[in-house]
């Protein structure tokens, strides 16, 4: 799963726990990059024949042992990172008898491959299977047999949302601009008239430092730097703008804080200590407060934005995990995405208590945004690959609609209502109709969109991706042009 995370941290296998979830969390972080393009989970099994009863009779005097054969193994891997609905997957094998006919089976009942499988002389195979079509997202069982027997069983492959075609690009006005290494979001300053964006590296072997840039928002050019690794050492990964205060807020993931810096001059003016695995910030400048998601204390982080000192703590619950945060200012809610919960919950910021929690019926929510006009609140499944649409009042799903694999990042448009989703997993953001969700175009901005963030009716896409792909770290412009029913 993806919070503050390497570029790719996606995983087929579906935890057992929640302190399972942390740590593979953690872990995650420990590598380089994440997985590399092609996403991979690797299932063992023991073979059948080693579950058999032993041998009453004794080996022969003098007989040396044979060495126990290796367990069986499977990995499945998908262009997308990972199995999808209706889409073709490959399936590899080893360590099954040589020469054999193998079998697959997912979810108990015989799976088509494109050529009939057996097993070679060193007892792999390489196969490729359709995912069927039309079953839920979630766990699913895959199991291969071979003529003698040996097995390899896994029930914890997980399948996302089929991918949505990219179209609709004739509509838009696109326009993409390389920046710093390790992008991860981007928020607009109205008093500069631009965009700060943030980025970090946060591997032992990469040296490239993090940095909050502002980009304006016109020709993406980067006008000012703030080095945030050279002054304090930080990590920047969330990012909050308080134009009425001059300042732009960093959450400092890795460290547990929050940073605040000038806009003007670049200088850091505080660090806010006590934020574990700090993920969002939103800025309230008519109640001058910033509030910082914290997803290992399970706490949203109240601070006072003049005086830069906290003055209050929200219990989010035990088994919450706040990710993405959303203000609604004239409302005074706040929604916060719970992803260990699947839920958003509703923050009274006048009494700085939960008033509601509402299931979303997704998996992983992770992302979240909020158009006051209209009252909704917008919610992204990571793992379940969809968006729902939910009544700011009383939380009621409106509407949910398949994006594709990691729908991570979420904003509405609060002038058309039409709201922009980042796909992860699959280069894209996708422009649904407020009304019912209608996909109305699908727009391939690179590998890895991170973040999504509307000014003027114009969406920014911050991506990551490996130096080997093509638009890695790169900020995409996509202004608004006609795009099907309001």
């Amino acid at each position: 799963m993806i919070l503050s995370s390497p570029r790719r941290s996606v995983s087929t296998a579906t935890p057992a726990s929640r302190a399972d979830r942390r740590r593979s969390r953690t872990a995650s972080s420990a590598g380089r990059r994440g997985a590399t393009a092609l996403a991979v989970v690797a299932l063992t099994a023991v073979p059948a024949a080693a579950l058999a009863p032993a041998a009453s009779a004794a080996a022969p005097a003098g007989a040396t042992a044979a060495a126990p054969a290796a367990a069986p193994t499977l990995t499945v891997a998908s262009s997308l990172g990972a199995p999808a609905v209706g889409l073709p997957a490959t399936v590899t094998g080893a360590g099954f008898t040589a020469g054999s006919a193998v079998t697959l089976t997912f979810d108990g009942a015989p799976i088509s491959t494109s050529a009939p499988v057996a097993a070679d002389d060193t007892g792999a195979f390489t196969a490729t299977i359709q995912v069927p079509a039309g079953i839920p997202v979630g766990p699913h069982a895959l199991v291969a047999t071979d003529a003698a027997g040996v097995t390899a069983t896994s029930s914890r492959i997980y399948v996302f949302a089929a991918q949505t075609p990219i179209f609709g690009a004739e509509r838009f006005t696109v326009a993409q601009q390389p920046l710093n290494t390790g992008l991860y979001q981007a928020r607009y300053s109205l008093r500069r008239d631009a965009l700060w964006v943030s980025s970090t590296e946060f591997k032992d072997d990469d040296t490239t430092p993090s940095k909050l840039e502002l980009v304006d928002r016109r020709t993406l050019k980067v006008r000012r730097t703030i080095d945030v690794s050279a002054d304090g050492g930080q990590t920047a990964f969330g990012v909050g703008v308080d134009d009425r205060h001059d300042t732009v807020w960093a959450t400092n993931t890795l460290e547990g804080q929050a940073t605040v810096w000038s806009q003007s001059t670049g200088r850091r003016l505080a660090t806010l200590d006590g934020v574990d695995h700090a993920r969002d910030i939103a800025i309230d400048p008519v109640r001058e407060r910033a509030y910082v998601s914290a997803y290992g204390g399970n706490q949203v982080a109240v601070f006072d934005t003049k005086r830069l000192t906290r003055v209050a703590t929200i219990d989010t619950g035990a088994d919450s995990g706040p990710t993405s945060i959303a203000l609604d200012v004239a409302r005074g809610r706040l929604y916060v995405a719970a992803l260990d919960e699947n839920a958003v919950l509703a923050i009274d910021t006048r009494r700085n208590a939960i008033a509601d929690r509402w299931p979303t019926g997704q998996r992983d929510v992770t992302g979240l945004g909020v158009d006051p006009i209209r009252n909704r609140v917008y919610a992204t499944g990571t793992a379940s690959g969809d968006v729902v649409q939910l009544d700011g009042r009383t939380g009621k799903v409106r509407w949910t609609r398949a994006t594709g694999g990691g729908a991570l990042s979420v904003t509405p448009d609060p002038i058309t209502g039409r709201v922009f989703a980042a796909n992860r997993l699959e280069r894209s953001t996708t422009v649904l109709d407020p009304k019912d969700g209608k996909i109305l175009a699908n727009l391939d901005v690179g590998p890895n969109p991170n973040n999504v963030t509307l000014v003027g009716g114009t969406a920014f896409v911050v991506n990551k991706g490996e130096p080997t792909e093509a638009g890695h770290d790169t900020i995409t412009k996509i202004a608004p042009g006609t795009v099907g029913r309001r």
